[in-house]
């Protein structure tokens, strides 16, 4: 399961808007090329990581034992 699969699947709705509005306005400020896909992508998960901490989401991966 990919980071952000994780994240929406553990995320309530209100949350997940609330990383959407934060991207955008983040975006719109910082007036960076829009094409560059690995920046917004390090923008979304910067945000998506703060937001799940802040409301004590853990947004980790846990392996099964072999």
């Amino acid at each position: 399961m990919s980071f952000y699969c994780l994240a929406a699947a553990l995320m309530p709705p209100e949350l997940i808007d609330k990383v959407v509005s934060e991207l955008k306005e983040k975006l719109a400020i910082s007036q960076s090329d829009n094409s560059d896909i690995k920046a917004k992508a390090k923008a979304l998960r910067g945000i998506i990581e703060d937001l799940a901490q802040e409301h004590g989401i853990e947004l980790e991966l846990r392996k099964k034992g072999g």
